[in-house]
């Protein structure tokens, strides 16, 4: 039976085992300890029974012995024998003769023994009658205590025993049965049998609250609940799935790209309707097309590979290349393919898009990004040159007035002035290119520069070239008149580089264009208005359609090395492009070309500001007041110095602008006018005209720069310096404005009755 049982309900058995063995484990551990302890209380008890000998029964033997009471000593002897755990007593008398009483236990038995001596007081003197030793021994108790104890143990097994029979039974009855009716239920439990539920055959009434067991029993029920409403909800969506799949060829079909779906032969099994127009492909075509006869020669290999590493990795792969329509033009495209494996089955997902729109603005990208980097280029340059030109025109300046009255040398320093101005203006040109050159629009009457400038090419142009011109236009246009200048010459000085072996034909054209949104231009979109379109025509060798893509790239140029250096259509570029106009070339290989030129007609018109009023006389310009100039080019300074030096002010120059402001701090009123560079080491101009101006409100401060990008006059005069000089500077124009200025500051001050240094505030410029 216990077979039976060990083979029905192995884990119940195991469990009433364990039970079994650890609650015996615990009953000997027990048991032991409890014998210990007791043997241990005996054995003092021993002990202490046989010290308590020599209260109570020594001094009575010694009467005995001393009276030679024979008789009562061994009744009185005999009777500590009695004593089941004394077994011995040996008594020794003064004479040496020896008594004993008892067995004598051996040695190894775990004896107690205590020796006391036999002593008798008589008057002042102790007598010693003999000697007296009492052996114990703990066998008795032990044996008692180890049968008490197996006994006790035996019947604790025998209890132990019953109990886990009676466990065993309790949990087959209460568990076992039922946790069989719960895995029958669950290997039998299928999807047409999920409104079964699960029911145990136990009563339920007299449970105040549910059970491990019934906790169970509901989690199932419960489980089985979930299983059921998740398999209708399957269901449901298998059929929505069922009823989506009948709109997908719809929804395909509104791609706005390609699709085309192929197996792992490359044979196409599905396309969107797009595809099939583009290609031009009936629908019972489609399965013998070559993906591959439509990619450009260029693009077939490129093509085969990426479709072979799309199927081998399964990594979508992007693919640009050039489709070849009906009349063989290349379009490009961009595809994404992707592998995708339904039931074993491998396929590849194309999905295209038109990048011909992309590749447009892509390209006006590049050519934006080619003129900035230039531009940055251009910028730096400028700096650099215009602090050179500064010293440059101004000690050629200083010379002048050192050297009245010598032609000679006046004729050679003008000739340097020439050289200087024509420096001047190709630091001009740059910066338009660089488009960072703050230039003053005006309101400007094209056709007056456009008629100068064919003033001075029909002086440079050989007579082989016929120059035509049809200005019709007065409109005006906001924007500079040199900048106007530059366009002119170098569309002229390009079409006449174009006809120069053959001679021809050189067109301007100034006329009205009203553009609306019907007109179309290759390659730009004009925005509708109303423009000025300048236009330069040329019967030269012309271009094609390569060439004419990149003529507007900075140092790019189909003329010979030494012959041009391909700035001056990327100049035009960036001055049209500043002024919000546009640029339409149209060219005819070996027939000449057309440049059209549109520009924005100015919509108010705006005076040009006053230049500097006419030369001054020398006292004029003369003053005593004190000025600083700060400057990290040392020429500059020595040029400032002396110029302003002959014209009587009192100067000090530094090149460290630290010193400078640590000076100012010292004796912030020494000076009446500050001049500062922007770009120095260590410190910016603002940033020291800034510092000053925390020190001293009303110091008047003046701030030029080779090439400013970030901030313009506006700007410098909203920080509070009272003007901006870009170099190289007019000394001429410096010396009228510091008068101008220091007038200003004077009549202020005369007004407020303050002195100038400790006013408030200054009229700013």
């Amino acid at each position: 039976m216990i077979r039976t049982y060990a083979r029905n309900y192995p884990l119940l058995t195991r469990i009433v085992l364990y039970v079994f063995c650890v609650v015996a484990l615990v009953s000997f551990i027990s048991s032991g300890i409890q014998l210990y302890l007791t043997f241990q209380l005996e054995k003092q008890h021993i002990v202490s029974t046989l010290e308590s000998l020599q209260t109570n029964q020594i001094e009575t033997l010694s009467n005995h012995l001393w009276h030679m009471d024979k008789e009562a000593m061994e009744i009185q002897l005999r009777g500590i024998l009695e004593n089941p755990d004394i077994v011995y007593i040996e008594m020794i008398t003064e004479q040496k003769t020896t008594r004993s009483f008892g067995v004598k236990p051996k040695q190894e038995e775990g004896l107690i023994v205590r020796r006391y001596p036999l002593q008798r007081q008589v008057g002042d003197e102790t007598a010693d009658l003999g000697l007296i030793t009492f052996t114990a021994t703990t066998a008795n108790t032990r044996n008692r205590l180890f049968t008490t104890t197996s006994k006790a143990l035996a019947s604790q097994l025998v209890t132990l025993f019953i109990t886990c029979i009676a466990i065993l039974f309790l949990f087959i009855r209460l568990l076992n049965r039922h946790l069989n009716t719960i895995v029958h239920y669950t290997e039998t439990l299928r999807v047409g049998k999920l409104d079964r539920p699960l029911i145990l055959s136990r009563k339920e009434k007299g449970l105040s609250q549910p059970d491990e067991l019934m906790h169970i029993v509901n989690s199932l029920n419960n489980m089985r609940e979930r299983l059921r409403a998740e398999i209708e909800t399957q269901q449901q969506t298998e059929k929505k799935l069922i009823e989506e799949k009948l709109f997908s060829d719809t929804i395909i079909n509104s791609l706005p790209g390609l699709l085309i779906v192929v197996n792992e032969e490359l044979r196409p099994i599905r396309c969107n309707r797009l595809f099939l127009e583009k290609i031009q492909l009936a629908d019972n075509q489609l399965g013998s097309f070559d993906i591959f006869s439509r990619i450009a020669p260029q693009d077939l290999e490129k093509g085969e590979k990426a479709v072979s590493r799309a199927l081998q990795s399964g990594i979508p792969v992007s693919l640009e290349v050039l489709l070849l329509n009906n009349a063989g033009k290349p379009i490009p495209y961009l595809f994404t393919i992707s592998r995708l494996v339904l039931d074993e089955t491998v396929l590849l997902i194309a999905i295209g898009s038109d990048l011909s729109e992309q590749k447009r603005i892509e390209g006006q990208l590049r050519q934006a990004q080619k003129m900035e980097a230039m531009g940055t280029l251009a910028g730096g340059i400028a700096h650099d040159f215009n602090n050179i030109l500064s010293a440059l025109m101004g000690f050629t300046q200083l010379a002048a007035l050192a050297t009245k009255g010598n032609e000679k040398v006046q004729r050679y320093l003008d000739e340097v002035g020439k050289a200087s101005l024509r420096a001047k203006d190709l630091v001009t040109q740059i910066l338009s290119f660089s488009r960072k050159k703050e230039t003053e629009q005006v309101t400007l009457q094209v056709r007056r520069v456009v008629g100068e400038a064919l003033k001075l090419l029909r002086a440079s142009i050989p007579s082989s070239i016929e120059i035509r011109q049809q200005l019709q236009s007065d409109r005006s246009i906001m924007a500079d008149a040199t900048e106007i200048h530059q366009i002119m010459m170098n569309l002229c000085t390009n079409a006449y580089h174009a006809m120069q072996e053959t001679g021809g034909t050189l067109s301007i054209s100034l006329t009205d264009r009203l553009i609306t949104e019907h007109d179309f231009f290759p390659d730009i979109r004009v925005a509708p208005g109303s423009y000025l379109q300048l236009e330069v025509s040329d019967t030269g060798t012309g271009m094609n359609e390569e060439t004419r893509k990149k003529i507007f790239e900075p140092y790019f140029t189909t003329k010979d090395a030494g012959t041009g250096t391909g700035l001056g259509l990327a100049v035009v570029h960036a001055i049209v492009d500043k002024y919000r106009g546009y640029i339409y070339v149209y060219s005819v290989p070996g027939e000449g070309s057309s440049f059209n030129i549109f520009l924005p007609v100015a919509r108010a018109e705006e005076n040009s500001p006053e230049a500097v009023a006419g030369s001054s006389s020398w006292r004029d310009l003369c003053g005593r007041e004190r000025i600083m100039v700060v400057d990290d080019d040392r020429n500059i300074l020595k040029y400032y110095e002396e110029m302003l030096v002959y014209y009587g002010y009192s100067v000090m120059t530094f090149a460290d602008c630290r010193l400078a402001l640590q000076y100012f701090q010292n004796g912030p009123g020494d000076f009446d006018l500050i001049i500062t560079d922007l770009t120095m080491p260590y410190m910016t101009g603002d940033k020291l005209g800034c510092a000053m101006l925390g020190i001293r409100k009303d110091i008047p401060i003046i701030i030029s720069s080779g090439f400013s990008p970030n901030l313009s006059v506006q700007q410098f005069i909203d920080q509070g310096f009272i003007d901006f000089f870009q170099k190289p500077v007019n000394s001429m124009r410096l010396l009228v404005r510091i008068r101008e200025i220091l007038a200003d500051r004077m009549a202020t001050t005369d007004e407020t009755g303050m002195n100038g240094r400790q006013a408030a505030g200054v009229s700013r410029a």
